[in-house]
C-alpha cells in the first residue's frame, strides 16, 4: 500500500462509500516500489494506471477491476519567470503537450 490516498476514491467510484482505508501492511513510499513489489509477486497495489501502463500493456500485471477513479495528483511545468520566453524552454513545453496528450490518448483507447 502507499500514502497516495488513492483508496477512499476508488472506494467510492465502486459504491462502498465508508469503506475503512487499508492499515495493514507494507507502506512504500515510492509508487515505483510499490509497482516492483507487485510485480514480485507482493500482492495486489492501487497505482496510477500511467505509472502501470507499461506493465499492463506487455501483460505482465492485469486490471482487476474496470473501475476508474479521480487522482488529485497534479503536474506542473515550472521555470524561471526570465526564462519562460526563451525558444528552449517553448520547444520543450511543446514537446511536453504533444507527449501527454498521446499518453492520453493511448490511455483512452485501452481494450
Amino acid at each position: 500500500r502507499s500514502d497516495d490516498q488513492m483508496w477512499q476514491p476508488w472506494f467510492q467510484a465502486a459504491g462502498l462509500a465508508g469503506v475503512p482505508e487499508p492499515r495493514r501492511g507494507v507502506l512504500y513510499q515510492d509508487s515505483s516500489n510499490l509497482l516492483q513489489a507487485t510485480l514480485d509477486g507482493q500482492g495486489i497495489a492501487m497505482v496510477r494506471r500511467s505509472i502501470a501502463s507499461h506493465e499492463l500493456a506487455t501483460g505482465r500485471l492485469v486490471r482487476l477491476f474496470e473501475i476508474d477513479a479521480p487522482s488529485a495528483a497534479s503536474y506542473w511545468f515550472v521555470c524561471p519567470p526570465p526564462l519562460w520566453a526563451s525558444a528552449r524552454v517553448q520547444a520543450f513545453r511543446a514537446w511536453l503537450m504533444e507527449e501527454v496528450a498521446s499518453f492520453r490518448a493511448q490511455l483512452t483507447a485501452r481494450p
